[in-house]
């Protein structure tokens, strides 16, 4: 996570964030405009997402990192203030014991009505892989976390956010 603040800075990791987000964001408001033909939009009609985070790559420098610490409170204080409805919940895997006492101070902080935080060590996969199956269809879900969707090999995303590729799985559901 580190060569990432290095390649892209710690502005642009946030600016990028925000703007997945907005996609995000938008890709939902588009999905709900068809779920409720045109009748008008309200902040209820919003599910919001379950965001899944694998942190078993994130190394002890990079927690120890307050660039990285500063930059992730950043992202998560602008996504609480400005896409409230967003996100409904946050799963968070593979989670070193430093890491699980550091997401649990601050799940504490971020925590509110509309989004909640479920974390995993990395002892826990079974755990993990019921609760994640329980609120993701296995389709959506690559085959590490349990799902039947193949990981593409060497397969670049082009865009934060593939419109077409979530509009083609949702529009299958």
């Amino acid at each position: 996570m580190s060569r990432l603040f290095k390649e892209w800075g710690r502005e642009n990791v946030v600016t990028y964030s925000v703007q997945g987000f907005a996609h995000v964001e938008k890709l939902l408001l588009d999905l709900d405009k068809r779920k409720f033909a045109g009748q008008p939009l309200t902040e209820n009609s919003t599910e919001g997402v379950v965001m899944l985070q694998d942190v078993a790559n994130l190394s002890a420098s990079d927690m120890a990192s307050m660039d990285v610490i500063q930059t992730v409170t950043e992202v998560s204080k602008k996504l609480k203030k400005y896409f409230p409805g967003l996100t409904s919940k946050i799963i968070i895997v593979n989670c070193s014991p430093a890491m699980d006492t550091i997401l649990k101070i601050s799940r504490s902080i971020l925590e509110s009505p509309t989004l909640k935080f479920e974390i995993f060590g990395t002892e826990e996969k079974s755990h993990w892989k019921e609760a994640v199956a329980a609120q993701i269809p296995k389709h959506l879900l690559r085959e590490p976390f349990g799902g039947t969707r193949p990981t593409q090999v060497g397969a670049k995303r082009v865009t934060f956010v593939d419109k077409e590729l979530t509009l083609s799985i949702l529009n299958a559901l």
